[in-house]
């Protein structure tokens, strides 16, 4: 299991501007996962998110490459649906 961060920055969004925010954002913690940084532009909205953006968006990549689940915003990670959809796929207890 990878777990990795996009942070979708906006395509007039200078790339400092954008890690600043996400410092900010962030409030001093590191995360235990990478954070990537791409512009925020349709065909990667298409590709990451589906046709709806709605932030923030967890999506789960099979080995293969092949996106196999998307969550769009918050309650998937709070309800226990993400973990559960990850446990399933790893083939784990949750």
């Amino acid at each position: 299991l990878q777990i990795v961060s996009v942070y979708h920055r906006r395509q007039d969004e200078r790339f400092e501007d954008a890690v600043a925010q996400a410092r900010k954002v962030l409030a001093g913690s590191v995360p235990p996962f990478p954070v990537l940084f791409d512009r925020f532009t349709s065909r990667n909205q298409e590709l990451y998110l589906g046709p709806r953006a709605i932030l923030p968006c967890s999506v789960l990549i099979d080995a293969g490459g092949q996106i196999v689940a998307r969550f769009q915003g918050k309650r998937a990670a709070l309800d226990g649906t993400l973990a559960a959809e990850v446990a399933r796929r790893l083939a784990i207890a949750p």
